[in-house]
């Protein structure tokens, strides 16, 4: 076969191919075999191509709504108009039925929204359609119609009224009011925004999440994007394509999809979870923008920032912004909690507490916390229960190598035995202990979890450290044995308080139980091996059970 001839047959059908999706992508009413004048001989190709995106858009979604969408970027070598949008690419159609497209205004995952003129009434309106344009599949049309039946539901001063739903050849639209003052994510691309004008912001933002809430429906994409502000300043939301109505069993969304922005998504969200706090959540993250220009979690890599959103607390918005209000701080951080438990009850809630600050108050929900609120805090902290779970079974050996090792070692001794067995069989137990340690590494060198990272680091410090404390030089007598058993438990214990600051909070009690057992050894030295292995053992036992029920 002449390869030459295949690559230059590959090259014409990528260009064909490159020529219809640009005009699928600009949103012009162009025809496919007009895009294909040129190459009649690609037709069945590009056919059956379009025939299955239908099949490929179900599993392509979830994907699609992981990647950030950064607005307008299809347009970035297009020039901005006065009215602070983009204009109309080269070659797209003005007109379009009783409409005028004057420029775009925003681009999203599926949805373009222009600003348009509608000359049979003389006014401007938003004009959004599906991005597809005619080869929108049937799932893309349904989500569409579903936002605008949602949003009709809807009557607040701060929601973005719909105000006609149609078809015009083959392309699905509507148009809502026009909101003249952009985005708040324009705002933020200017930097961090004063107190008061972020918290009078958001507090209209609640009260209209709150309304949307009292009809049983999730907003599911909350972001500075999503909400514009009309000519007055005041804020509105908008884009409700992926609400989902808690009443109703079905849905656009395929159960368990991925759906939102990733980093203003909350962690049930990547989870395939949704629910009111989730919209809570979403507010904490425009708050969080407005404090710092930036939004909570951002990474280089999408799986990046799917770990920070799951198992990171974000920085501290006066670290970012020292100007940031602390009471919108802590407001903002209980909004951002991981658990859904610990958020804001409701978005009332977090209206009212933007009210009180607004009015010189103390937050009612979020008040200063006092010096117990601050000590205990650490421990209620949790990550999610499938990041560690692979150890369990590494925690249940260390166990059993425990129990063996130092039980043995207090056995030899009240036999009173050759010191030197003790040592042979304290060297055996690290061998083991640095194997295990090691198998647990291969298996895992492929996590990328920074928190495991750090975990498995604290591990190999232990079993490095543990040679040099047993093996330091002593007249080797039974005593000088003993005597390492007590820096052995502060040395574990100090271990598990790390590990307390990276997964579980309540491991810093164990880590002053240890301490507390270092006391107990000083004490009773003769039963030093014994009293170390039961409570060391017990805690690796707890440990690999906890994960366990964590999944």
């Amino acid at each position: 076969m002449n390869t030459g001839l295949v690559d230059e047959r590959e090259q014409r059908l990528e260009s064909a191919l490159a020529a219809c999706l640009q005009a699928v992508e600009s949103g012009r009413a162009v025809d496919v075999c007009a895009a294909l004048a040129g190459n009649a001989e690609f037709a069945a190709e590009v056919a059956d191509l379009f025939s299955a995106r239908g099949q490929v858009e179900d599993v392509t979604a979830p994907l699609r709504l992981l990647t950030p969408v950064v607005a307008n970027d299809a347009e970035r070598t297009t020039t901005y108009t006065e009215g602070g949008g983009v204009a109309l690419l080269e070659g797209e159609n003005p007109d379009f039925g009783d409409y005028e497209l004057r420029e775009v205004l925003g681009r999203g995952g599926m949805g373009k929204v222009y600003r348009a003129f509608q000359p049979s009434l003389g006014v401007f309106v938003a004009l959004k359609m599906i991005l597809a344009g005619r080869f929108a599949s049937q799932e893309e049309v349904t989500r569409f119609r579903e936002e605008a039946k949602k949003v009709a539901q809807l009557r607040h001063p701060h929601i973005v009224r719909v105000l006609h739903c149609a078809e015009h050849r083959g392309r699905n639209f509507l148009t809502m009011d026009l909101m003249e003052g952009g985005s708040l994510s324009q705002q933020i691309e200017r930097g961090p925004v004063p107190a008061r004008r972020a918290a009078q912001w958001l507090l209209e933002v609640a009260q209209a999440i709150q309304a949307v809430h009292e009809i049983r429906i999730v907003h599911r994409d909350l972001k500075p994007a999503n909400v514009v502000l009309d000519s007055q300043g005041a804020a509105h939301v908008t884009d409700f394509g992926l609400a989902k109505c808690l009443d109703q069993e079905s849905s656009s969304t395929a159960p368990g999809a991925i759906v939102g922005t990733l980093g203003y998504m909350s962690p049930e969200q990547i989870e395939g979870r949704s629910t009111f706090a989730s919209d809570i959540y979403g507010l904490g993250g425009i708050l969080y923008a407005l404090l710092t220009g930036r939004p909570p979690f951002q990474s280089e890599t999408v799986m990046g920032t799917i770990e920070q959103v799951r198992f990171q607390d974000p920085i501290a918005p006066r670290l970012l912004n020292p100007e940031a209000h602390p009471d919108l701080e802590r407001i903002c951080s209980k909004c951002l909690e991981k658990e859904p438990e610990r958020r804001h009850a409701s978005a009332a809630a977090v209206a009212e507490d933007l009210k009180d600050f607004l009015a010189g108050e103390q937050p009612r929900h979020t008040p200063r916390p006092g010096l117990m609120a601050v000590v205990l805090r650490p421990f209620a902290r949790q990550v999610q229960g499938d990041l560690l779970l692979p150890w369990s079974r590494s925690n249940s050996m260390s166990a059993a190598l425990c129990v063996l090792g130092h039980g043995a070692v207090f056995v030899l001794l009240q036999a009173e035995k050759p010191v030197e067995w003790a040592f042979l069989v304290l060297g055996c137990l690290w061998i083991l202990m640095a194997l295990n340690v090691w198998i647990l590494l291969m298996r895992n060198a492929r996590s990328g979890h920074r928190t495991e990272g750090h975990v498995l680091a604290t591990f190999l410090g232990y079993v490095l450290a543990y040679p040099i404390l047993v093996l330091s030089p002593g007249k080797g007598q039974a005593a000088d044995l003993l005597a390492i058993y007590p820096a052995l438990a502060l040395l574990t214990g100090l271990v598990v308080f790390v590990h307390g600051s990276l997964f579980w909070g309540r491991q810093y009690l164990f880590g002053l139980a240890y301490y507390a057992l270092a006391i107990l050894m000083r004490l009773w030295p003769a039963y030093a091996p014994l009293e170390f292995a039961i409570f060391h053992s017990s805690y690796m036992i707890f440990m690999s059970r906890h994960l366990r029920r964590q999944r």
